[in-house]
Parts: structure tokens; C-alpha cells; sequence
């Protein structure tokens, strides 16, 4: 019967490439979503089946076994550099994206046969991953949605919600590895180009993770006046410098920085941002 129902689902998906058709829309719409964590790009592509009244999970997709976690061909997900997927590790590049539902828990799989139709031709020496999720309630949902919620700025969650059961896998980059790397090469091959210089003190301010070594790099940024970005440069000095606890020195920078975005035509908004900072910075730490 299974067979007879492959064979049957093949020659309708191949029938467009013979003929035109009609051009009726599908019973189950694709959908694509798509999320960027740092350079990593991680995207799924499915088709979305709608409830129409019938019991899903346990019903007409049986507990224990594997599912294609959409319908017609394969949900596909990609991940344009290596990421982990629950507590694996799975490589960059395109995986079938299914799944084992089950009443009190879940196995969600990473295989690498992307050929395949549907998971008609799955074998489980073809995973990469399989990460083990309790499955969760929720507000019923006629059409499966497949989501990337950011959780942190290293993390998504993979969401998979359909009919009232919602489950979620993290997927987490490790940004700053490959972040410390390139930062280090090109100050290596460039020590004294301001602008590396800049655009690293500025990933290390904004990801919170070496407030002292921005300081540093936007010290010796901020001695050269003709750089284009001197006055920010004076500016996200004195944030680090306020995240370190030095904020005598941080309200010096400050000044120092809206003087210098003033004297600047077309950086008087700049100017008063800094200002609005600086005063939000103090009325902070009076509230302390």
C-alpha cells in the first residue's frame, strides 16, 4: 500500500514537468523561513498541511515513527556554517529536517539524504543529529508553522507548531571562536589600519565580552583626528569606559566626543545622541 502511494505521489509531482496544468494552489502551501545569527544563515524550507478537522499527533501522524515534518517533498534546513543542534554538532550545509513525535516526547532529526521524497527513502545510518524534546501545549493552530525565535545573540530556537503541540530545538553559533580569529589575523597583517582597528573594538563593545580591550583599540583609534568616525570612535570609548567602571573618564570621553561631533557638519544629531547618553548614563548611576 505504501508503495502503491509513493509510486502515485511521484507521477503527480511529476506531472507539471510534462504539462502545464492548471495551476490550482496547493493543499499545502510552501513556506520558508529564514534567520541570520551572526554570518551564520539558517533556513527552512517547507510545505505547511493544515489540521482540517482531523487528530495529528497520534492520529494521522502515529507516535514512534518518523515524520517528514511538513508533507509533499522533504522540509529542508540549512546552516551556511556549523552550529549546534540541540547538544550535536552538525556541520554546515543542507539537512532533511524530520521528526519521531511522540505523547511525552519528541526526537527531532538532522539526516543528510536531501534526495529523497518525503522520508519514503529515510534510513536512520543516514542522521547527523538527534536531539530528544518534550513536546508543550499550546493554542490550537490549523496550519503547521515552522519558526527561528532569536534567543540570544548566539542562539535561535527551532520551533515545529502544529494542531496543540508545540516543540523547540536551540540551535547556537559559536560566534565569537570564529569572531576572535579574524580579528586577530587581520590586526596581525594590518596593526595600525584605524579601521580594523574600529570595526574590532566595536564587536567587543557591542557583544559584551572584552569591555578592556575595546577600550584599548578605541584609545588608539580615537588619537587619529582624521579618521571619519573620530568623534563616534571618542564616543564608544567612553561606553567602555563606563562599562568598566571608570566613569570620571567616561564623562570626560563623552564631552570630549559631542565637541567633536559638533565642529562635524552634517553630525549635529549625532552630537545630541551622544549627550542623551551621557545624561540617561548619569541618571543611572544617581539611582544607584
Amino acid at each position: 500500500m505504501l508503495a502503491t502511494l509513493f509510486a502515485f505521489t511521484c507521477l503527480v509531482s511529476m506531472a507539471p514537468a510534462q504539462e502545464k496544468g492548471i495551476g490550482l494552489p496547493p493543499a499545502s502551501p510552501a513556506a520558508t523561513v529564514a534567520r541570520s545569527v551572526g554570518n551564520c544563515k539558517i533556513s527552512v524550507e517547507y510545505s505547511s498541511p493544515g489540521v482540517k478537522g482531523r487528530k495529528i499527533f497520534g492520529g494521522m501522524v502515529p507516535f514512534g515513527q518518523v515524520w517528514r515534518t511538513g508533507a509533499n517533498k522533504p522540509t529542508i534546513i540549512e546552516f551556511t556554517d556549523a552550529v549546534k543542534f540541540g547538544d550535536k554538532d552538525a556541520p554546515a550545509g543542507k539537512y532533511v529536517l524530520c521528526a519521531m513525535p511522540g505523547k511525552d516526547s519528541w526526537t527531532v532529526i538532522l539526516n543528510k539524504n536531501t534526495a529523497q521524497w518525503g522520508v519514503y527513502g529515510y534510513s536512520d545510518k543516514d542522521d547527523v543529529a538527534r536531539v530528544t524534546v518534550k513536546p508543550a501545549a499550546m493554542d490550537a493552530l490549523e496550519y503547521l508553522d515552522i519558526r527561528l525565535t532569536p534567543k540570544s545573540r548566539t542562539s535561535v530556537d527551532l520551533e515545529i507548531c502544529w494542531e496543540k503541540t508545540r516543540v523547540a530545538v536551540p540551535i547556537t553559533v559559536d560566534l565569537d571562536k570564529d569572531a576572535d580569529k579574524k580579528i586577530e589575523e587581520a590586526l596581525a597583517q594590518s596593526p595600525n589600519n584605524t579601521g580594523l582597528m574600529f570595526e574590532a573594538a566595536d564587536y567587543y563593545l557591542q557583544s559584551g565580552r572584552n569591555y578592556k580591550k575595546a577600550e584599548e583599540l578605541f584609545q588608539k583609534v580615537s588619537a587619529d583626528k582624521t579618521f571619519q568616525l573620530h568623534s563616534i570612535a571618542i564616543w564608544r570609548l567612553g561606553q567602555a569606559q563606563w562599562k568598566l567602571g571608570k566613569k570620571d573618564e567616561s564623562m570626560k570621553s563623552f564631552d570630549a566626543a559631542a565637541e567633536a561631533a559638533k565642529s562635524l557638519k552634517g553630525f549635529e544629531a549625532v552630537a545630541k545622541e551622544i549627550e542623551a547618553m551621557k545624561a540617561a548614563f548619569m541618571s543611572e548611576s544617581k539611582a544607584k
